[in-house]
């Protein structure tokens, strides 16, 4: 997911030394021995200048790894990395200086200096592009890696802010109305959206029997975008 929040500069090295820790967790596999071997040379290939990986995306990701089969876990990274790789291939193809990223333990965020709404539009959905490009490169070799990429794909495609859809709907809508405006009506959008969702998963609950995980999801996005109305001080009433 793009963002454009500032970053605390950390040490390519240290970054190294906290994927290492994770890797080396009791659950780890062969694959996970080869990648700690190479991370340091890969981090320093990089073409960004900060890169920041939060204590929770470690802790995340040692979590995922004992609750899920390894085959699943494997999928779901390649799949995340397919889809921050589209954010970041559209934004070399269009000259936008990437100047941080963040890995938390909900999303990664790429701090990109864009000059449009144009560019901002192009990099918010070339992530779910490139996720559903994966799908389909992948549906037959890999069915559990592409069924997660899709899904990957068309969730961060949702209107909502700060998902993909939500940022490229607040783009398209600036290339019209004011900013204040655009982000107004963007937000009501997305708070919107989100609601829909939580109702539609009490529901399914209710009636189906679908389980609590929908409730979470939509549960911690209504947070997430609440979240972050506060921190970039946007604000859903028009000025």
């Amino acid at each position: 997911t793009c963002c454009w929040a500032s970053t605390a500069q950390v040490s390519s090295e240290k970054t190294a030394e906290r994927a290492r820790h994770f890797l080396r967790c009791p659950a780890r596999c062969p694959r996970a021995t080869a990648l700690s071997r190479r991370l340091p040379s890969l981090i320093r290939r990089l073409p960004v200048k900060r890169l920041e990986i939060a204590p929770g995306f470690i802790a995340a990701l040692c979590l995922l790894r004992l609750l899920v089969e390894p085959g699943v876990f494997w999928s779901f990274l390649a799949a995340a990395a397919a889809h921050e790789a589209g954010h970041l291939t559209a934004a070399f193809a269009l000259h936008v200086k990437v100047t941080g990223i963040r890995l938390d333990a909900l999303d990664a965020r790429i701090r990109m200096q864009v000059s449009s709404y144009r560019q901002e539009t192009i990099c918010a959905l070339a992530g779910p592009a490139a996720s559903v490009l994966l799908c389909i490169v992948m549906r037959k070799a890999d069915p559990a890696c592409a069924a997660i990429s899709l899904l990957l794909g068309l969730f961060n495609a949702l209107p909502v802010f700060p998902l993909d859809g939500g940022r490229a709907l607040r783009a398209m809508l600036g290339l019209f109305l004011p900013l204040s405006r655009a982000e107004a009506i963007s937000g009501w959008i997305g708070l919107a959206v989100c609601a829909a969702g939580l109702v539609g998963a009490l529901l399914g609950v209710r009636k189906f029997g679908l389980g609590m995980m929908p409730v979470a999801v939509w549960g911690i996005l209504l947070l997430r975008v609440l979240r972050y109305a506060q921190e970039e001080g946007a604000c859903f009433l028009p000025a």
